[in-house]
């Protein structure tokens, strides 16, 4: 049988499939596009067959062998998933919305399915093209090659020039690239965050509000508007600007200088995120992002507000190197 271990990314979400099962966390976003006029169905299928078997993980299932998961290859080539919807001319825009809203949230398993579904809705000459993925297999970069693969397969198919394109060796290629670069990094990085951690305690105190027996007292409601106002918000865009950071990260520094006040405490760590895109991919909603701490430490009393910005700024740069 056809199989290839999955890298050390994929080893994750499958780890995280694992404790997750059934659920459709890492479904990605369904990609939809409306075809108007001349669209052959017949090449359509074609092609969602050709790109499952050119790109084999796609027309695979997971199987753990000595305690490691691979794709392995269904070795029916004409299996595949693929759904075709015949509709009236008159069907609405909301009823076409509603039918592909119910399959964006059905969990993939992996284990007895291929980790993508294709479906076609025909609504006269509008075409709808939806399509489904797990994160296992698709991205935001891997997402504009797929479509591009399928937009070629299809005109191939159209002009009767199709050439098969095994993308085997690239996979196990760029896999084992990338297995020999995680496991040189891994070492280095563990040492990097025992180190950054080590002074920082695991557990702090944080004082809780008391409210009196009383009915007309809501207990739930203890969060509080936050509105800076128009000049000093005028003054903090600045201020960000000349100091080149984000309102996030100086919304970040005034709430740990805060906490530090309030709970007493020199040393402590904040969650943030961090955005892992270049400038090619910042259309790429949702993708690309890592949630890092970042530590502060008060213990210097001279220790100035612009300190503790600089200090954040260098620290996300050198967060950056060590971010997996």
């Amino acid at each position: 049988m056809k199989k290839m271990l999955l890298n050390p990314i994929q080893r994750k979400f499958w780890m995280d499939y694992l404790l997750k099962f059934p659920s459709a966390e890492y479904n990605d976003p369904n990609y939809t596009f409306i075809v108007r006029g001349d669209l052959s169905i017949t090449d359509l299928k074609k092609a969602y067959q050709l790109i499952t078997l050119e790109y084999f993980p796609m027309h695979s299932t997971v199987q753990v062998e000595d305690g490691k998961p691979y794709f392995c290859l269904d070795e029916d080539e004409n299996k595949f998933p693929f759904i075709f919807f015949g509709e009236e001319e008159d069907t609405s825009d909301a009823a076409i919305k509603e039918l592909i809203t119910k399959y964006v949230y059905q969990p993939f398993d992996l284990q007895r399915e291929y980790p993508c579904r294709f479906y076609v809705i025909q609504r006269g000459k509008d075409y709808f093209l939806f399509h489904m993925f797990h994160h296992l297999v698709m991205d935001g970069q891997t997402l504009q090659i797929f479509f591009h693969r399928l937009s070629v397969i299809y005109n191939e198919l159209i002009r009767g020039e199709y050439r098969f394109v095994d993308q085997t060796g690239m996979m196990e290629t760029f896999n084992a690239s990338f297995e020999r670069e995680y496991l040189r990094t891994k070492e280095e990085n563990t040492n990097y965050w025992k180190n950054y951690l080590q002074d920082i305690p695991s557990f702090l105190s944080v004082p809780r509000f008391s409210f009196e027996n009383s009915e007309k007292e809501n207990k739930e409601n203890i969060s509080y508007a936050f509105d800076l106002g128009h000049d000093l918000y005028e003054k903090a865009k600045y201020f960000c600007k000349e100091q080149a950071t984000t309102h996030f990260r100086l919304y970040a520094n005034v709430w740990a200088l805060t906490l530090s006040k309030v709970l007493n405490v020199n040393r402590l760590l904040l969650d943030h995120t961090l955005s892992m895109r270049s400038k090619n991919q910042e259309e790429l909603l949702g993708v690309f992002i890592n949630n890092l701490p970042l530590k502060y430490d008060f213990q210097d009393e001279n220790c100035t507000f612009y300190d503790i910005v600089q200090f954040s700024n260098i620290n996300r740069k050198e967060e950056k190197l060590h971010q997996y």
